[in-house]
């Protein structure tokens, strides 16, 4: 895993309040999933919490994006929002911190 993801995964980590976890990201190959349908293959990503050991794992066939992170990190933080209210909710917290990254190098070129 990158030093980019792991520095996201710690300051998501930070800010959702999950920084007591020790998060785990496993890769598997696509043929080790089985969808609901029961068709093997394609992305996939998934997370499970193990509250005995405080672990979180982060299950992907693919890299881990941005979004992918902060994602799974709610599901986990926030275990009765539905999937949609996730996704906005992911696409909130992406936005807002954009935002103050964007204030933040507007006030410095201000200097």
């Amino acid at each position: 895993m990158s030093n980019k993801v792991l520095r996201k995964l710690d300051y998501w980590q930070s800010i959702l309040g999950l920084s007591e976890y020790r998060v785990i990201v496993s890769r598997v190959s696509p043929l080790q999933i089985t969808h609901h349908d029961e068709k093997t293959g394609g992305d996939f990503i998934g997370v499970v919490l193990d509250e005995k050991s405080r672990e979180i794992w982060i299950i992907t066939t693919r890299s881990l994006q941005e979004e992918d992170i902060v994602h799974e990190l709610l599901h986990i933080r926030e275990p009765k929002m539905d999937h949609g209210e996730v996704v906005l909710e992911t696409e909130s917290l992406i936005f807002s911190r954009n935002q103050m990254h964007l204030e933040f190098l507007s006030l410095q070129k201000e200097r």
